[in-house]
């Protein structure tokens, strides 16, 4: 069974000399993983009420994703809403080559989604209203120091017209069970498990993110979960 005592405070996805062919087989890890877990199919099912709140059938829906990973979240984003709406899809990373692997990725599968390289400088450079929604799975936890994450919100939130839907990790008492449970069943490799381990170590606390939140004069709202370590942040613009 996977030790949950082992430490290390940097996910092999963070370290910056990470050979991308390691990367890519991680990436392509999580894609399996998430689909294992229904993590995509939790995220369609949120954002469809997202998307039902601030859209109308057949509008055009332009979609910024912080991180792009394997162009599994967008691939099934693209799968599950472009019959319903016309999506104009981009995503965002600071890894060229994983961005073009992405959008590869994407097109294999009959998908149509464009790049953006992040700027090592600047987390977030967007212009105010550039896109409909910025949306993110798990890429939070990846963004330090905190200072950065409040700059990161800052751009979001100038740069989505209608609003914001993050999901991702919340650090809580109990959170490493989650981790715990998937080590006992023998789902996922251990490699991948100790990245878990450190993803849910690094995570924000609610408190946290309502620190960052609470800076803007806008409605965010947040879901928790009893059963996972999870929170759905969201906002709409319209409602405000």
């Amino acid at each position: 069974m996977f030790n949950l005592k082992q430490i290390n405070s940097q996910e092999s996805l963070d370290d910056p000399n990470l050979d991308i062919e390691i990367r890519k087989k991680i990436f392509l890890e999580l894609d399996s993983s998430n689909q294992k877990l229904f993590v995509y199919y939790f995220f369609l099912l949120y954002f469809s009420k997202f998307l039902k709140k601030n859209f109308e059938k057949g509008e055009s829906v332009k979609i910024l994703e912080l991180g792009s990973g394997s162009g599994g979240l967008a691939r099934e984003m693209l799968k599950r809403f472009s019959k319903e709406y016309k999506i104009d899809y981009y995503i965002y990373d600071l890894d060229p080559g994983i961005l073009e692997w992405a959008q590869s990725n994407c097109r294999k599968k009959g998908f149509e989604c464009k790049t953006i390289l992040a700027d090592k400088n600047k987390m977030g450079n967007f212009q105010k209203d550039e896109f409909d929604v910025i949306i993110s799975l798990h890429t939070l936890h990846h963004v330090h120091p905190f200072s950065v994450l409040e700059e990161l919100f800052t751009n979001a939130v100038l740069g989505a017209r209608k609003g914001l839907f993050f999901v991702d990790f919340h650090r809580r008492f109990g959170h490493l069970f989650f981790v715990k449970i998937l080590s006992f069943f023998s789902l996922f490799s251990s490699s991948l498990l100790l990245d878990g381990k450190k993803s849910l170590e690094r995570a924000y606390s609610l408190e946290e993110f309502k620190k960052i939140t609470d800076r803007f004069k806008l409605i965010f709202e947040f879901k928790l979960f009893f059963w996972n370590p999870y929170v759905i942040i969201q906002c709409s613009k319209h409602d405000q």
